[in-house]
């Protein structure tokens, strides 16, 4: 698709009607697009007129040259069929479908990796825009999907019952559009087989872990994308396919597209949900009903906002490590929200293409490590917030918000300024004291959340208050009055 986004989005727009004429020629598109390494396979890719629709065969094994890589190996590769119909004002409709059964094995002798991907059937279906290179809609459905990788140090085994997903684009204006997906899984298992080395020096030893989820959901959405640099990036990126290094003329000319093109768009946002995850490991299973992540930044920009969300309900840990005099004490809800109000992520992002060097062998120095870190935070300091973290329980029920920062350099301990919140915290602490004979360390707990009880500001429907703020000096104020641990000097 890339590919072919990249032919796209270079033509001119073609006429409802589908001819040997406009075959060739959008063949001829297709080949200019491919880097020389792969232009020169023209053999491998075929563009036919079929009724209402071109029909266009990418033999994928003549036209990478799969079968002239060294310690590679591969069964099944059938050639990928597309049909592209073009609509009246340069739009296509885009359509595939098929089955995937591939196998084979890749690297050398003791470090060769088998792998077999396969899925029962899929199809692809959308409006495609060449003027926005992107989707207007689109449609994809897989069943059946799965993926084995086998080495001789473990192995991984992922499959899947059912994906789908939807896509979408809008125009916001000339130069920006809205671009939105919408995707859903049921039946996703992952089992993975690794050697680790035994801490009683036993040697390796196989572990395996199981992660099983009965469905999810995952989003993304991003308003404001600024388009037109986009297109003029996709055929440097397809010219430089499979090269081991980008052209420097065309490095230059990414780099200068993406800097003079910040914030590249208006708001970014990701969503991810797994329903009935269960992760078994030789410890036990580790269950939660959802677990769900979210993340979010405007732009990159300096002053830019970045935030993160995690969500768990009923999450549980393996039974047998845990007295049953823990279990009550288990939050049944946890929802962690935080964020960084401020990175200049323009500056950062800048400084890491001008002098990060991505090669393992070449490690950044501590003085360009403490530069980056200016760049990113220039007064040296960075500053986290939390809005609506939530941990509840039928025993308890706490709420966090407020800031913490700390310094890049330099001994100064963090600064925070957080109010708790607990509702029904005597529910709590009876809970430990009536428990003391079953689990002894709960006498303590109970002194302490007492003595904390006593710092506290009392509010309608039973809620207990802290405000707690400390200095550089690590002085600590809770409601306005110094706070010390006993035995605290």
């Amino acid at each position: 698709m890339l590919l072919l986004s990249a032919a796209l989005a270079q033509s001119q727009a073609y006429a409802a009607d589908v001819t040997p004429k406009g075959a060739k020629e959008l063949k001829q598109q297709i080949l200019s697009s491919l880097p020389d390494s792969l232009s020169k396979n023209s053999g491998a890719i075929t563009v036919r007129p079929r009724q209402n629709a071109y029909e266009i065969r990418v033999d994928s094994i003549a036209l990478f040259g799969i079968e002239a890589l060294k310690f590679t190996k591969t069964l099944g590769i059938k050639p990928v069929v597309s049909l592209l119909r073009p609509l009246d004002g340069g739009l296509w409709q885009f359509d595939q479908a098929g089955g995937i059964d591939v196998q084979g094995s890749a690297g050398k002798k003791k470090a060769k990796t088998d792998f077999h991907v396969s899925v029962e059937s899929y199809s692809s279906s959308g409006i495609y825009d060449p003027t926005i290179t992107y989707f207007q809609s689109g449609k994809f459905t897989s069943d059946g999907m799965r993926i084995l990788l086998k080495s001789a140090k473990g192995s991984t085994d992922i499959a899947l019952d059912k994906a789908d997903s939807t896509i979408e684009s809008k125009r916001d204006s000339d130069s920006t559009i809205t671009m939105a997906s919408i995707s859903s899984f049921t039946g996703l298992k992952e089992v993975m087989d690794n050697e680790v080395i035994d801490k009683a020096g036993a040697g390796p030893k196989a572990v395996r872990v199981t992660v099983r989820s009965a469905s999810g959901e995952s989003g993304g959405k991003a308003e404001g994308v600024v388009y037109k640099p986009l297109q003029q990036m996709l055929p440097i990126v397809a010219r430089n396919w499979g090269k081991p290094k980008l052209d420097e003329a065309d490095k230059t000319l990414l780099i200068q597209l993406f800097r003079s093109n910040f914030p590249l768009f208006k708001t970014a946002t990701q969503s991810l949900v797994y329903n009935d995850l269960q992760v078994d490991t030789p410890q036990g299973p580790f269950t939660t009903k959802r677990f769900a992540m979210t993340s979010t930044i405007d732009g990159i920009r300096n002053g830019a906002h970045f935030s993160f969300g995690l969500e768990m309900t009923e999450p549980r840990a393996p039974t047998a490590p845990i007295p049953a005099a823990y279990t009550p004490l288990l939050p049944d809800t946890i929802a962690v929200n935080v964020a960084l109000p401020s990175v200049n992520a323009a500056d950062g992002i800048n400084y890491v293409i001008d002098h990060v060097d991505f090669d393992p062998a070449h490690q950044m120095t501590p003085p360009e490590k403490s530069e980056l870190g200016r760049q990113f935070f220039p007064d040296g300091t960075v500053t986290i917030t939390y809005d609506g973290t939530h941990i509840g329980s039928s025993l308890y029920d706490i709420s966090i918000d407020g800031k913490t920062s700390f310094t890049l350099t330099g001994t100064d301990k963090p600064l925070a300024d957080v109010t708790i919140k607990v509702r029904d915290f005597d529910k709590a602490v009876a809970y430990l004291q009536a428990h003391t004979k079953e689990e002894p360390k709960f006498a303590q707990a109970a002194f302490f959340l007492l003595m904390a009880k006593g710092f506290a500001e009392n509010q309608a429907d039973n809620i207990q208050v802290w405000h707690v703020e400390t200095d550089r000096t690590g002085q600590v104020l809770v409601n306005g009055r110094p706070f010390k641990v006993p035995g605290q000097q």
